[in-house]
């Protein structure tokens, strides 16, 4: 990921090319390995990063106003270096080897988090997320989610509307499924494939 590099896909996309001007950047599908030389691009809000190599996100600590971060298909084990991306709104971290997501804690504004097909396994793992003030739609589907403790985690979670669980081995563990998650979590309006109806909260709550 080398400066000329940069440029070179900046024109490709029809991009500025004085790297502080650009909003977005898309460096997807390109082999990367290593997140960097992206120091003068301060202004980014979008960032696309999919499909590539990264097994680690150190490299963007620097990027104060990015609100959009796309970190699907590579090969991450952690979230460390997004401690300081305080702006960020979107993120989606899906199909990696994630098994801890402490390094989210505490985001302000993220509303949006896609963790799903990772290994994110226990209900300790999942604490990160109730410090999350705005998040409003997670997605945890097929990791490796066991313990029924886990909706204690996602009852806590103040904002939370959508859920996706769909591939995790507790589904069965609670019985009947749709009812305890929806009773579990007051504000939820759609769970798994399927929105969540007032009708479908009355039943719950007369059962």
């Amino acid at each position: 990921m080398t400066k000329k590099a940069l440029k070179e896909l900046c024109r490709k996309h029809a991009l500025y090319s004085v790297p502080s001007l650009n909003d977005v950047l898309y460096l997807h599908f390109q082999g990367y390995t290593q997140i960097e030389n992206l120091e003068e691009y301060t202004g980014l809000r979008c960032l696309w990063l999919e499909n590539n190599g990264f097994q680690n996100v150190k490299g963007l600590s620097h990027l104060s106003h990015l609100r959009s971060l796309h970190l699907h298909h590579n090969l991450l084990t952690s979230l460390s270096g997004l401690q300081r991306l305080h702006s960020l709104v979107s993120l989606n971290v899906s199909y990696n080897m994630i098994s801890n997501i402490e390094h989210i804690r505490g985001l302000p504004h993220l509303e949006t988090l896609q963790a799903s097909h990772n290994r994110l396994s226990s209900t300790t793992c999942l604490l990160p997320l109730t410090t999350c003030p705005a998040l409003s739609c997670l997605d945890l589907s097929h990791n490796a989610l066991t313990n029924p403790d886990i909706l204690q985690v996602l009852c806590e979670i103040p904002e939370l509307r959508v859920v996706q669980l769909t591939g995790n081995t507790v589904r069965s563990q609670l019985r009947p499924y749709r009812s305890t998650v929806i009773l579990a979590c007051p504000s939820l309006t759609y769970l798994d494939d399927r929105p969540v109806f007032p009708v479908d909260r009355a039943a719950a709550e007369a059962w």
